[in-house]
This record gives structure tokens, sequence and C-alpha cells, in this order.
């Protein structure tokens, strides 16, 4: 038995060690994507989605009360500040505080995101890029077959479409368009590249609603 005790402890302090890796690898500094450092450097910034480490993890608010919705929001808020402080005196622009989700977006240097990758209390960074969008599934997903099969056709009611832009000749939509806007922030700084016709920071025109990358005079 006086053997078995060395052993014993060994085995003890083993579990307790790898029962605390979680926890110390939960509280890393994220790594920055690949190539998004470069980016920054060569061309004065980068646009950022920023995680940030509040409280013992987020629940989405449908699942809470309104009590700890309201406690939750005020962690985040502080989670964020906390980060925000971080990065005091470095070039930080067009912040954009998400109140319900633990996540901020910045304009950032390369200084200041290699200041948010040494933070612990940063759980990740992604670049704030537009990705393409997908209808593939979009239809049948919010159940409109059967909708439609109920006898419903939108007869009377006018839709307002808050996107990137539609095809107006789509049958769904041709003849059918009775105003059309575009207002662009391109980069969610304030500045950037309009995505409107003729470059207009704004525009109520025919064709203002029609989908365009970046728009040319």
């Amino acid at each position: 038995m006086v053997r078995l005790v060395p052993a014993l402890g060994a085995a003890i302090l083993v579990a307790a060690f790898v029962s605390m890796q979680p926890a110390v690898r939960a509280q890393q500094p994220p790594r920055i994507p690949p190539g998004l450092l470069a980016k920054s450097q060569s061309q004065g910034g980068v646009r950022v989605i920023v995680g940030v480490r509040a409280g013992d993890g987020f629940v989405p608010e449908g699942h809470l009360s309104r009590a700890a919705a309201g406690a939750q929001r005020a962690g985040i808020a502080g989670a964020q500040d906390r980060v925000l402080a971080q990065l005091g005196g470095l070039p930080v622009f067009g912040v954009r505080r998400f109140e319900t989700l633990p996540y901020f977006a910045a304009y950032v240097d390369q200084s200041a995101l290699q200041q948010l990758a040494a933070s612990p209390d940063v759980a990740s960074i992604a670049e704030d890029k537009a990705i393409p969008v997908a209808l593939a599934e979009s239809v049948p997903l919010i159940d409109v077959p059967a909708v439609w099969s109920a006898g419903y056709t939108g007869s009377g009611w006018t839709v307002a479409v808050l996107d990137t832009g539609v095809q107006k000749t789509h049958p769904f939509l041709n003849g059918r368009i009775v105003s059309e806007a575009c207002y662009s922030n391109a980069n969610g700084a304030g500045g950037g590249t309009s995505f409107c016709p003729g470059l207009a920071a704004n525009s109520t025109a025919a064709g203002s609603g029609v989908s365009c990358s970046y728009a040319t005079p």
C-alpha cells in the first residue's frame, strides 16, 4: 500500500492539471486571422469585429428573464469598455457596439490590432467584410409555400426591402417597384467608396435599389 501513495498522488495531480486546461485555454488571447496584420499594415488599417469576454458566457436573450437579460447587457457593455480602454491613444475609428451581443466593430491600425490580439479580454478577432448573400434556402426556410397554399398573396400590402439591392426584372418584382433609394456607408465608419449610382452618398432616383458592387460614375 505504501507504494501506491506516490502513484495516487501523481494521478491526482495529473487529473487536476488536465481539468484546469480548458479554463486556461479559454483565457488565452485570440490569434489574428492570417493575412489580416499584413493588410492592416499595407492599407493603414482594417475594419474588424471583436468578440469580448463578458461574464460566464453568452445566452440568447430569448432564453433569459428580463432581469437576466439586463444584467447580461451590462456585462457586455463593461467588457467592451475594458477592451476599448486598452486601446486608449491608438488609432481606432468608427466604433460600433452591439448592445445584445458580446462584440463591437471598429477600424483599427496595425498597433491597435496587435493590442487586441494581446488582450485576455478579447475572445475573437475577425475581419469585417461583405459576404455575398445567397437565397437558395430562404423561401422554404420560412415556410412561404405553406403561406401560398393557404391563399395569401400579399395583395394590398406594400413591402420595403432593406437589403444590398434587388434584381428589378425578377418575375416577383418586375413592374411592381414603386420607389427606390440607396444610402451608402461602405466601410461603416462614415467614409469609403459609395455603393450608390454615381458614387453618391445617397440616391432616390430610378435604379437606386439595383444590386451592385462598387458603383461607377
